[in-house]
């Protein structure tokens, strides 16, 4: 089931996106009865693809976000700014059960995300399709900006051969890591982008 983009911050999570400290993806809808608030995420709303809050067990003034749906959940084709500004994000679990294949819009897609947090590390893993998407711009921009030591790996399926516009793509991406890695995987083919500044 389609999942629905939103770059409102008064909408579902997103109004907690700057209170977020870990998101768990899952295939089984199962909302616990201690969440703190749950939300119907899909595009249709048809209850195919829940998302719900719970206080982070190690700091209660921040939350951990579950999204939930049975079997993959496919990320929206205009995908872009899902998890922009999610600053204090320490970790993204089971991102391979977010379904990218038909996404063409991944524009500031990550931008932000984990600013703040000193131990952040993306990892999209072995099922992070890219194959269609032709708009990275500002993807990665400021991820992991504050890291100590950052790694950005973009898994076996980022694709980027019809991709045209990755502009400030990397942009302060781990800036302040002393220890920065960066893996771009096998198939970041750059030939058909026409603007690559910053």
């Amino acid at each position: 089931t389609l999942m629905k983009t939103s770059i409102d911050s008064t909408t579902a999570f997103w109004e907690y996106r700057e209170q977020i400290k870990n998101i768990t993806f899952e295939d089984v809808i199962d909302i616990p009865d201690d969440a703190y608030k749950s939300w119907d995420v899909s595009q249709t709303g048809n209850g195919k693809v829940m998302a719900y809050i719970i206080p982070n067990s190690s700091d209660s003034s921040y939350y951990d976000l579950y999204i939930q749906g049975d079997e993959y959940i496919y990320a929206n084709n205009d995908s872009a700014w899902l998890f922009y500004n999610f600053k204090n994000v320490d970790s993204i679990k089971n991102i391979n059960l977010l379904n990218t294949s038909n996404v063409t819009n991944m524009s500031a897609m990550f931008r932000r995300t984990g600013y703040n947090s000193m131990v952040f590390t993306l990892n999209l893993g072995d099922n992070f399709d890219t194959s269609k998407v032709t708009g990275m711009g500002g993807m990665f921009e400021d991820t992991g900006y504050s890291s100590k030591s950052f790694t950005l790996d973009l898994g076996d399926k980022f694709d980027t051969s019809k991709v045209t516009y990755i502009g400030a793509m990397f942009l302060r991406t781990g800036y302040k890591s002393k220890v920065f890695t960066l893996d771009l995987g096998d198939k970041f083919d750059t030939s058909n982008v026409s603007n690559m500044e910053d």
